[in-house]
């Protein structure tokens, strides 16, 4: 399957810029009122640790993009990649109307959109 590395890159590109955001701002935003809430413990915690799973995802979908983009042969990788944006973005969609939120107070869904939009324009060619 041919993929054009350029969107590949722009991919990996926004799939980092996320990460980092998401790691050094949103660290800093989130997790202190979140061990500084009065939670339970086990809820904070597991809170906590899904933290780290989106971490670990952002860092992981952003290196399928550009391994993608730099052996054409990974292009399975840039697939996986793209599928896992876009049900993320539709999971977050989907929480938000079913419990009636506003889009904008749970804006992470632009970003996953963008980079399985990204992903998808890739795989056109």
């Amino acid at each position: 399957m041919a993929l054009s590395a350029f969107w590949l890159w722009i991919a990996a590109a926004t799939s980092a810029l996320c990460w980092g955001v998401h790691t050094f701002v949103g660290g800093r935003e989130i997790v202190p009122p979140l061990f500084g809430s009065d939670l339970p413990a086990m809820p904070k915690h597991v809170l906590y640790f899904v933290w780290h799973i989106v971490t670990i995802l952002l860092a992981f979908v952003a290196a399928g993009f550009a391994l993608a983009a730099l052996y054409p042969s990974a292009w399975p990788l840039a697939v996986q990649a793209t599928l896992l944006s876009l049900v993320i973005a539709l999971l977050i969609l989907a929480v938000s109307v079913r419990y009636r939120m506003p889009f904008k107070d749970m804006p992470q869904w632009t970003i996953f959109f963008a980079m399985a939009a990204f992903g998808g324009v890739a795989m056109l060619g």
